[in-house]
Protein backbone atom coordinates (compact mmCIF):
# COMPACT_ATOMS: atom_id res chain seq x y z
CA UNK A 1 0.00 0.00 0.00
CA UNK A 2 2.76 2.47 0.87
CA UNK A 3 4.13 2.34 -2.68
CA UNK A 4 0.73 3.60 -3.89
CA UNK A 5 0.77 6.70 -1.66
CA UNK A 6 1.17 10.00 -3.44
CA UNK A 7 1.31 12.06 -0.23
CA UNK A 8 3.27 11.58 2.98
CA UNK A 9 0.87 10.77 5.77
CA UNK A 10 1.21 12.25 9.23
CA UNK A 11 0.37 10.10 12.23
CA UNK A 12 -1.35 12.32 14.78
CA UNK A 13 -0.36 12.44 18.45
CA UNK A 14 -3.93 13.47 19.30
CA UNK A 15 -6.88 11.84 17.59
CA UNK A 16 -9.47 14.18 16.07
CA UNK A 17 -13.22 13.61 16.45
CA UNK A 18 -15.01 13.19 13.13
CA UNK A 19 -18.73 13.58 12.44
CA UNK A 20 -21.12 12.98 9.58
CA UNK A 21 -21.80 16.53 8.38
CA UNK A 22 -25.49 15.97 7.62
CA UNK A 23 -26.57 14.12 10.75
CA UNK A 24 -23.85 15.46 13.08
CA UNK A 25 -23.44 11.87 14.32
CA UNK A 26 -20.03 10.88 15.64
CA UNK A 27 -18.25 8.48 13.30
CA UNK A 28 -14.91 7.91 15.01
CA UNK A 29 -11.44 9.45 15.19
CA UNK A 30 -8.94 10.63 12.59
CA UNK A 31 -5.58 9.00 13.40
CA UNK A 32 -3.54 10.11 10.40
CA UNK A 33 -3.96 12.62 7.60
CA UNK A 34 -2.24 13.81 4.42
CA UNK A 35 -3.01 16.07 1.48
CA UNK A 36 -4.57 13.09 -0.23
CA UNK A 37 -6.66 11.47 2.48
CA UNK A 38 -7.00 10.22 6.04
CA UNK A 39 -7.31 7.13 8.18
CA UNK A 40 -10.00 6.92 10.80
CA UNK A 41 -10.87 4.37 13.42
CA UNK A 42 -14.47 3.61 14.31
CA UNK A 43 -16.61 1.15 16.26
CA UNK A 44 -18.76 0.54 13.18
CA UNK A 45 -17.74 -0.81 9.79
CA UNK A 46 -17.79 1.84 7.06
CA UNK A 47 -18.79 0.71 3.56
CA UNK A 48 -16.03 1.05 0.95
CA UNK A 49 -16.27 2.94 -2.34
CA UNK A 50 -18.75 5.43 -0.92
CA UNK A 51 -18.37 9.18 -0.60
CA UNK A 52 -19.10 10.86 2.73
CA UNK A 53 -19.29 14.44 3.90
CA UNK A 54 -17.41 14.80 7.18
CA UNK A 55 -16.68 17.48 9.74
CA UNK A 56 -13.49 17.11 11.76
CA UNK A 57 -13.05 18.87 15.09
CA UNK A 58 -9.76 20.74 15.30
CA UNK A 59 -8.26 22.13 18.51
CA UNK A 60 -8.65 25.92 18.71
CA UNK A 61 -4.88 26.32 19.03
CA UNK A 62 -4.53 24.73 15.56
CA UNK A 63 -7.32 26.64 13.77
CA UNK A 64 -9.52 29.32 15.25
CA UNK A 65 -12.69 28.06 13.56
CA UNK A 66 -12.32 24.70 15.29
CA UNK A 67 -13.77 22.55 12.48
CA UNK A 68 -12.79 21.30 9.06
CA UNK A 69 -15.34 19.95 6.54
CA UNK A 70 -14.41 17.75 3.61
CA UNK A 71 -15.82 15.11 1.27
CA UNK A 72 -13.93 11.82 1.25
CA UNK A 73 -14.34 8.43 -0.40
CA UNK A 74 -13.71 5.26 1.59
CA UNK A 75 -11.16 3.02 -0.13
CA UNK A 76 -10.64 0.24 2.40
CA UNK A 77 -12.02 -0.91 5.75
CA UNK A 78 -10.24 -3.46 7.93
CA UNK A 79 -11.28 -4.78 11.34
CA UNK A 80 -8.46 -4.67 13.89
CA UNK A 81 -7.61 -8.17 15.16
CA UNK A 82 -6.85 -7.00 18.70
CA UNK A 83 -9.15 -4.04 19.25
CA UNK A 84 -12.85 -3.69 18.68
CA UNK A 85 -12.33 -1.07 15.97
CA UNK A 86 -12.35 -0.73 12.21
CA UNK A 87 -9.64 1.17 10.37
CA UNK A 88 -10.95 2.90 7.27
CA UNK A 89 -8.79 4.66 4.69
CA UNK A 90 -10.25 7.59 2.77
CA UNK A 91 -9.14 9.64 -0.20
CA UNK A 92 -10.15 13.27 -0.43
CA UNK A 93 -12.26 13.81 -3.54
CA UNK A 94 -11.40 17.46 -4.11
CA UNK A 95 -9.29 19.55 -1.77
CA UNK A 96 -9.20 23.33 -2.01
CA UNK A 97 -6.21 25.52 -1.24
CA UNK A 98 -7.82 26.52 2.08
CA UNK A 99 -8.41 22.86 2.98
CA UNK A 100 -4.77 22.09 2.12
CA UNK A 101 -3.65 24.84 4.50
CA UNK A 102 -5.85 23.37 7.23
CA UNK A 103 -4.31 19.92 6.70
CA UNK A 104 -0.85 21.51 6.85
CA UNK A 105 -1.78 23.28 10.11
CA UNK A 106 -3.04 20.00 11.59
CA UNK A 107 0.17 18.21 10.60
CA UNK A 108 2.41 21.02 11.92
CA UNK A 109 0.66 21.04 15.30
CA UNK A 110 -0.22 17.39 15.86
CA UNK A 111 2.18 15.12 13.95
CA UNK A 112 3.99 12.56 16.09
Amino acid sequence: MSEQRKHKRAILMSYLDIYDTGSETGVGYVVDISHGGMLLISKDEIPVNQTFSYTIEIPAEVREEGVFSINATSIRCIQDDFLDYYSTGFSFDVISDDQLRIVEDIVAALEL
